[in-house]
């Protein structure tokens, strides 16, 4: 068939198309659609997040306890405060301690660093943690 014969059938197909009249579609096929369409807009099971209500709880009364405490105190008593902070930062004898401190701050961020990364939605879990 050369394309001019074809393109002439194309022409017929849509002509035949747009004036036959639209016949009903079989029961069987409707049945089958209409199932999935209702399938489709079925709302989602509602599931609480746990840990991030736990977690966001627990960061948010973190934060709103140490601003009242710091601003519950007098002046005198930051004062003693901060001379407390630079002489435990001067003294040798307290390096390992502030070493300790620091690697545990990193820890605790490298932690919340890959909890992000897990929980985020739309991001697909490692391969260990997929079941």
């Amino acid at each position: 068939m050369n394309p001019s014969d074809n393109d002439r059938l194309m022409i017929a197909v849509e002509d035949a198309l747009r004036t036959m009249p639209e016949a009903p579609a079989p029961g069987a096929l409707r049945l089958r659609v209409m199932r999935g369409v209702r399938s489709l807009t079925a709302a989602p099971k509602f599931v609480f997040p746990w840990l991030e209500a736990a977690i966001s709880l627990m960061l948010s009364t973190l934060v709103a306890g140490a601003g009242s405490l710091l601003l519950g105190l007098s002046p005198t008593t930051l004062a003693r405060l901060e001379q407390t902070l630079r002489y435990f930062f001067l003294v040798p004898s307290n390096r390992p301690y502030i070493a300790a401190f620091v690697i545990g701050l990193g820890m605790v961020a490298a932690c919340l660093f890959f909890a992000v990364r897990i929980l985020l939605p739309g991001r697909r879990a490692p391969l260990a943690l997929r079941r």
